[in-house]
C-alpha cells in the first residue's frame, strides 16, 4: 500500500516527520508522500528518516487555492525544494495565515467563545498554527462537539468567524508546481461542493485545460459513488488517479495511515502511474 496525502508537525499533524515515516514503516507501507499546507520544512527530516528503511518518499505539499464556490486544495507531487518561486509563494501564504489567526480569534471572542492565541499555540508542535489548531481548543473546550462542526458553524469558508487569507489562483498554482519540476493533483474533490457528475466533470475539466495533472480519487471521505464518478471523469479527461488518507494524527484519529476510514488500500501502481505523467 502507499498513501499520497498526509501531515506532520511541519504544519497541523500531530507526528513528527521522523515519526510519520516510522509508522508508516510499521504500516507496512510501499510509498509515503508528505504535504504540508503551505510547507516543505518538513520533508529534509523525513527524507533523512526515510534512508534508514525501505520506504520510497515523495516530496509534496498541499496548497489552498482562491475559487468563487467551494474548497479548491491542491497538491504538489515531486517538487523541486529549492524551487525560488515556489518558497516565495509558501513563504507568502505562511505569513498570511500567520495574521489571519488573531483575527479568527477575535471574531469567535466576539461570539462568545473565550479562546486565545496563548491556548492555540499550545496545540502547535511546528510553525505553522492553523484552524485546525483553533477548532481542537473548541472541542477541548466543548464549544462544539466534533471539528467538522467548528469548521461547518465558525472556521470554514461559510462560518461566522471565516477570515480570508492568500491563495494562489488554480492557474497560478499549477504554474508554480510545473515550475518547480512537479505534478498538480486536486485534493479531496468532494469539497468543491459540485452538485452532480456533470458539473464536477465541467469543474475537473476546467482544471484540466490549465495543465491539471491528476485527482485524488480514492480519499476517506468520499462515498463509493463518488469515487467512481471520480474514476471516470479521469479516464474521460486522461487525468491520473491518486489518492491518500489525509492523515494527521491525533487531530484526526479516526483517519490512519494508509487506510483512512478502514478501507483505502491504494496499491504502488498508483503511484507508478502517476509518476509517468513526469
Amino acid at each position: 500500500m502507499i498513501d499520497l496525502h498526509t501531515h506532520t508537525t511541519a504544519s497541523d499533524g500531530s507526528y513528527s516527520p521522523t515519526e510519520l515515516v516510522r509508522l508508516a514503516e510499521q504500516s507496512n507501507l510501499q510509498a509515503l508522500a508528505v504535504t504540508d499546507h503551505d510547507s516543505v520544512a518538513g520533508l529534509a527530516e523525513a527524507h533523512q528518516a526515510a534512508s534508514r528503511t525501505n520506504l520510497e518518499l515523495v516530496n509534496g505539499v498541499e496548497l489552498a487555492c482562491r475559487v468563487q464556490t467551494g474548497t479548491l486544495h491542491m497538491l504538489g507531487y515531486f517538487i523541486d525544494l529549492d524551487d525560488r518561486a515556489l518558497g516565495d509563494l509558501l513563504g507568502r501564504m505562511v505569513e498570511s495565515r500567520r495574521k489571519r489567526n488573531p483575527q479568527i480569534i477575535a471574531k469567535l471572542n466576539q461570539l462568545g467563545y473565550e479562546i486565545t492565541m496563548a491556548e492555540v499555540r499550545t496545540l502547535a508542535s511546528g510553525p505553522i498554527i492553523s484552524r485546525l489548531h483553533i477548532a481542537l481548543v473548541m472541542l477541548q473546550k466543548e464549544y462544539v462537539r466534533s471539528i467538522d462542526e467548528a469548521f461547518g458553524r465558525f472556521l470554514g469558508d461559510n462560518g461566522s468567524a471565516y477570515v480570508q487569507r492568500i491563495e494562489p489562483a488554480p492557474a497560478q498554482a499549477i504554474e508554480l508546481l510545473h515550475g518547480a519540476g512537479g505534478l498538480a493533483v486536486v485534493a479531496h474533490p468532494v469539497h468543491l461542493r459540485a452538485a452532480d457528475e456533470q458539473e464536477l466533470g465541467k469543474k475537473l475539466k476546467d482544471l484540466a485545460d490549465l495543465g491539471l495533472d491528476g485527482v485524488e480519487v480514492w480519499y476517506p471521505e468520499h462515498t463509493a459513488e463518488l469515487t467512481e464518478q471520480l474514476w471516470r471523469i479521469c479516464q474521460r479527461l486522461d487525468l491520473a488517479a491518486v489518492g491518500g488518507s489525509d492523515f494527521h494524527g491525533a487531530a484526526k484519529e479516526y483517519i490512519k495511515l494508509g487506510t483512512g476510514r478502514g478501507g483505502l488500500n491504494i496499491p504502488l501502481e498508483i503511484l507508478e502511474r502517476l509518476k509517468s505523467r513526469l
